[in-house]
């Protein structure tokens, strides 16, 4: 973003600027901005919206941040799809809204530029000078109190916190739930410099205190903790050659593992090195580290091996031996004494080589870190011109609070960057040996890790600017917290009688727009309504003190301050603000009152005081911490002293061992030697073996390639006579569909004439039944007259005696006419009963076909399973109780369950009742589980078990059990055999057609 006086051709000088873009005349962006100073085209729509002339079918209303980045995408922007005229509006367009827009808003207009972060000491205040403009991140107005970023630092000082996790990673304590745990150290820089740096909302002033206090630890502690191991590209100053590294680890805080080194082993493994013993230098700009043989990753640069050699070295993890940590210790000695300057002497590192901090130059970083002669090309002079170009804001680094983007590849693919990743491309570009990079693009980029490193990633600074501007104010009383008053806001009569005016959020928005950054602004209102007065409250910091001081001047410049409303000399128009002190606290009226109720008086020397007082407080208890651990630490140095006295003893018998150790090996060299020879000998005999057996396999190949041959010609017969049986097998199918057909016809006209014999059978059962009735009623009516007369018969009567025997001979034939009835009518039941037994047999047929096939969801004729419960109920009832995971289970469970009841013979919830003059069955409602049923699970249960009772008592009351029936879904009952078959018949025409 540029700054408030500049023009946006300056921002585009650069020799750097995308050639692949249409270039943009100037003379074009001149063009456009007089038209915009003359009015030609609309961009502002209201106070605080504005719109693009120059893209119509865009987002209409911009605040006037957006609009100003959406200027500036547009026209730096280095797509070929935006014309240089385009462009050059929109160039036109960002030097309007800088130049013209803002200075129409007087003195007291707001700022809307991003002025970016400025990162102070970490035991500094932190305060966060992010644009105005951004009015919702109230948060990065806030300050980090620099008290929090000593307490974090001291405890990770003193060990409380676990940052190394090995030799080469780290761990962030303060972020235990991030995914990604292990960082090296570059990555661990870059994710505390940026939660730390951060102005987002979302993180607390607690959480970048304790990242500043991190990157603090990282930078000032854990780099020398154990000695050299300091990152190469952080700055680290180089050891001359006459520096010696066992020196540099005898510090007191060393740590443990230095006391487990023996010296003499450091100096022993590098007398090796010097010699020549060992390989180490693989290549011109590749190195390996001899004594990690079996490491994956076998080739490193001279940083990498450095930091390699380092961190086992120094490691304080017990599994590293003392053997192994005296050899990387000695391979750190010598490629810093002698594999630096066995190109030479020490004359290619030239006046910027060291870096002992961040603000020297990059141009002895690249001289140690590789030997090559192209940077000595390049200028210091261009250097320090474009880190100058950098720091005045003429390129654009920063993208956000996290990325970056490089101002000097502006073709490159990936446009942003976080912090690590643009150090490490500015670090790589700068410091390459390739033929292919010009002088000037490595001096850019060296010049960008030096403004990177300086300037984006410095912390320091005094801490006395947070009192900065206070002590002219330090015998004033204020009202704490900060608060503004305003008055005079304009107010109207509503239809109530009452007066209404401008709510506070309103003008809270405009007072952040401007820049004043207010927490909240409360309107006052009395028995009337709106007081036409309001109370702007700021922040409870030094920021929130700044901001309503900035607030004050600004009305006082504009003649609207306290004094210009209490003086009679002019009229008042507009709105009249201030700050809120003891006069205003102590005043009579609503304004006094609420101040009041919200805050108290004090003097900002009062405050000083007393955050000073918990200053000394805190340093007092950190001095009597130092102290003991002081004590500790001396306690520590002479156990130390003991120690090594041990370890002395301890390596000498080592030595000892060590020796006939390398005897016992040289013996078992030999043997294994001639082992090696006796494999080599079997080999060769196998060797020959396999080549016997390879000419035989070669022989069986083509043996198998001829089978192959005949095979494939057998293989094509057999497809040619599949294809054949398949068109006769196709044929087969046909003449069975057709006579499947008419076995389908004939099963139809069978049943319907047995049908009609039975109908006719029946008919004749009941005339014969009739028959039988009347047949045995007559001889009953002769039993009787014959008893009848054989009481007559004592009288001798001639007459009587015929009449008898005329009776009995009548009855005789009726009996047999009877006996005659009683066998036809039990030969027909039989017959009816085979009938009925295979009329059975077909209906289970029908249905298991009907069953098979895919019958139509519209079909009126399917298979209905009687008895069975309907789920759905179930399943909505348990919705109401259980969660989306249980629904399933409950429901399955409780269906389960009432179809064991319903299974159970001896559960018959019925009763007879007498219904139109008959007895009928129905349910019996006062049953204890059906009652309890619907109690509980409600009505849809009820009414589905009691549907599947009245079905088995209908159609399987014996069994009770669930069976299949063919039923007719539009009338609800039972099916025929008839519209059966005719649903199959349709579905075979179906089919049929398909096909």
């Amino acid at each position: 973003m540029l700054s408030l006086g500049e023009t946006v051709m300056n921002n585009h000088s650069s020799k750097d600027t995308d050639t692949s873009a249409p270039q943009v005349n100037w003379w074009y962006v001149d063009e456009s901005y007089e038209e915009l100073k003359k009015g030609n085209h609309n961009v502002r729509i209201s106070d605080e919206t504005f719109t693009c002339p120059y893209c119509p079918r865009r987002k209409q209303d911009y605040v006037y941040r957006e609009l100003l980045e959406h200027a500036s995408g547009v026209g730096r922007s280095s797509s070929l799809k935006k014309s240089a005229r385009e462009r050059a509006n929109h160039l036109a367009l960002v030097k309007y809204l800088e130049k013209d827009l803002i200075s129409m808003e007087g003195p007291t207009s707001f700022k809307p530029l991003d002025k970016g972060i400025k990162i102070l000491n970490s035991e500094e205040t932190v305060k966060d000078h992010s644009s105005n403009m951004d009015t919702d991140r109230s948060a990065s107005q806030s300050q980090i109190s620099g008290l929090y970023v000593k307490k974090f630092y001291k405890q990770l000082k003193t060990g409380s916190l676990n940052v190394k996790t090995s030799d080469e990673t780290f761990t962030c304590p303060f972020c235990p739930k991030k995914i990604k745990r292990d960082y090296v150290y570059r990555e661990i820089i870059a994710h505390a410099s940026g939660v730390g740096q951060s102005n987002s909302l979302k993180r607390s002033h607690w959480e970048k205190a304790s990242h500043l206090a991190l990157m603090k630890y990282l930078e000032k502690d854990l780099m020398n903790v154990d000695g050299p191991p300091k990152p190469v590209d952080k700055g680290t100053t180089i050891l001359s050659p006459l520096e010696t590294v066992v020196g540099h680890c005898s510090d007191k805080n060393a740590g443990t593992n230095a006391s487990q080194i023996i010296w003499r082993s450091v100096r022993k493994s590098y007398e090796e090195l010097r010699k020549g013993s060992h390989t180490v230098k693989t290549s011109d700009l590749t190195f390996t580290c001899p004594y990690c043989p079996k490491r994956i990753k076998r080739d490193y640069v001279y940083r990498e091996i450095l930091e390699h050699a380092s961190g086992v070295g120094y490691s304080t993890s017990q599994k590293r031996s003392a053997t192994e940590k005296a050899n990387h210790i000695a391979l750190v000695k010598y490629l810093k004494k002698d594999l630096m300057n066995e190109d030479g002497p020490s004359k290619s590192i030239d006046k910027g080589t060291i870096i002992s901090h961040t603000g020297d130059t990059v141009m002895g970083h690249c001289s140690v870190m590789y030997t090559n002669t192209s940077a000595n090309q390049i200028s210091v002079n261009r250097v320090d011109k474009c880190y100058e170009e950098l720091k005045k804001g003429s390129l654009s680094v920063r993208t956000s609070d996290e990325t970056f983007t490089c101002p000097y590849c502006p073709k490159k693919r990936k446009r942003e960057y976080v912090l690590r990743e643009i150090l490490e491309h500015a670090s790589g570009v700068g410091q390459s040996s390739s033929q292919k990079r010009s002088a000037t693009e490595k001096a850019n980029h060296m010049a960008l890790v030096k403004y990177l490193k300086k300037d984006l990633i410095d912390v320091g600074g005094s801490s006395k600017r947070r009192y900065e501007g206070t002590s002219v104010y330090s015998d004033d009383q204020f009202v704490w917290p900060w608060t503004g008053i305003v008055v005079n806001i304009p107010t109207k009569q509503s239809e109530d009688g009452r007066c209404v005016g401008k709510s506070g959020s309103k003008l809270r928005d405009e007072y952040r727009i401007r820049g004043f950054n207010p927490h909240r602004v409360r309107p006052l209102w009395d028995l009337q309504g709106h007081s036409g007065a309001a109370l702007v409250e700021f922040d409870k910091n030094w920021s929130g003190l700044d901001k309503a001081l900035k607030f004050e001047k600004a009305y006082e410049s504009d003649h609207h301050g306290k004094m210009d409303w209490f003086s009679n000399t002019i009229q008042k128009s507009g709105l009249y603000a201030w700050i809120a002190r003891a006069d205003d606290y102590n005043m009579n009226n609503i304004i006094g009152e609420q101040l009041q109720k919200m805050g108290d008086l004090k003097t900002i020397s009062e405050l000083m005081e007393v955050e000073a007082r918990m200053h000394d407080k805190l340093v007092s208890s950190l001095t009597n911490t130092i102290q003991v651990k002081n004590s500790h630490l001396k306690d520590m140095e002479i156990r130390y002293n003991e120690i090594t006295l041990r370890v002395d003893t301890v390596m000498g018998e080592i030595d000892k061992l060590t020796q006939s150790h390398n005897q016992e090996m040289k013996k078992v060299q030999s043997s294994a030697r001639q082992y090696v020879q006796s494999i080599f000998n079997s080999h060769e005999r196998h060797k020959l073996q396999l080549e016997s057996q390879n000419s035989q396999l070669e022989l069986r190949r083509i043996e198998l390639e001829k089978r192959e041959a005949h095979n494939e010609i057998q293989r094509k017969k057999l497809l040619e006579e599949i294809d054949e049986n398949a068109n006769s097998s196709l044929q087969m199918a046909v003449l069975e569909h057709h006579k499947a057909k008419e076995n389908v016809s004939k099963l139809a006209a069978d049943q319907k004439r047995q049908k009609e014999q039975l109908h006719a059978k029946i008919i004749q059962l009941e005339k014969q039944l009739d028959m039988k009735q009347k047949l045995e009623m007559e001889i009953l009516q002769l039993k009787g007259k014959l008893n009848a007369m054989k009481h007559m018969q004592d009288d001798g009567d001639l007459e009587v005696l015929n009449k008898l025997d005329a009776l009995q001979k009548d009855l005789r034939e009726k009996e047999q006419s009877l006996q005659e009835l009683d066998a036809l009518n039990q030969t027909l039941i039989i017959k009816e009963r085979k009938s009925n037994d295979e009329l059975q047999e077909a209906r289970k047929e029908l249905i298991n076909s009907i069953k098979d096939i895919s019958i139509r969801a519209t079909a009126n004729i399917g298979v209905k399973r009687m008895g069975e419960l309907d789920t759905r109920p179930f399943v909505e009832t348990m919705k109401k109780t259980y969660n989306e995971e249980d629904v399933e289970e409950r429901a399955s469970e409780l269906c389960s369950l009432w179809e064991e009841y319903l299974k159970d013979p001896d559960w018959h919830p019925f009763k007879i009742t007498m219904i139109n003059g008959k007895h009928q069955e129905i349910i019996d409602d006062e049953d204890e589980k059906l009652k309890g049923l619907k109690n509980e699970m409600g009505e849809g249960v009820y009414k589905a078990v009691v549907a599947a009772l009245r079905e088995i008592n209908e159609y399987n009351p014996s069994g009770r059990y669930i069976f299949s029936e063919l039923w007719n879904y539009e009338e609800g009952r039972k099916a025929t055999l008839q519209e059966g078959v005719q649903v199959l018949l349709k579905q075979w025409k179906v089919q049929k057609r398909e096909r």
